[in-house]
């Protein structure tokens, strides 16, 4: 094993640094509202983006709810709500075994400091530390690996209220 002198190291790699990014999350939601003495309605729409901490890891969800009461009789009416989102959530690995290797973090702290993220022909670099050389890039499957995870769901109520007389 070759290693380089601390000279010819120069400042080394931060694999932390490399791995994390400040998180980030936004939020937007939008609603309309309305109705008659008879009828009432909501529409509303939402938004959510959270970046994670780690690159490669995020989650995103696109909702839209309505609702819609009718008052059918004095003493009864109807109502229907719907909610239907999608979300894509990506992994940067950070807490998974991916394929027989250890998470991303757990991975940096094996990564030499003295080793690049790249190597000199612009490819990933790969983990030279003794006994580690089967590990990948944390940056390169943070950044390469696609781990998404895509949902879609809807959820309905359909109600009637009957209101007692006297």
């Amino acid at each position: 094993y070759d290693r380089p002198t601390p000279e010819q190291a120069g400042e080394g790699t931060n694999w932390w640094n490399e791995l994390s990014r400040p998180g980030q999350v936004q939020n937007h939601q939008i609603s309309i509202n309305g109705g008659s003495n008879k009828n009432t309605y909501s529409v509303s729409l939402n938004y959510l983006d959270h970046q994670g901490m780690f690159i490669g890891g995020d989650y995103k969800r696109f909702g839209i709810r309505t609702s819609n009461t009718y008052e059918i009789t004095d003493w009864l009416s109807a109502g229907l709500d719907i909610y239907i989102t999608r979300s894509i959530q990506n992994s940067s690995g950070e807490n998974t075994s991916m394929e027989g290797q250890v998470g991303t973090v757990n991975v940096i702290f094996k990564m030499s400091p003295t080793q690049t993220v790249y190597a000199p022909d612009g490819i990933y670099q790969k983990n030279t530390m003794p006994g580690t050389q089967t590990m990948e890039n944390p940056i390169a499957l943070a950044k390469e690996q696609t781990d998404a995870i895509r949902t879609q769901r809807a959820f309905g109520n359909f109600y009637l209220n009957v209101k007692p007389t006297k």
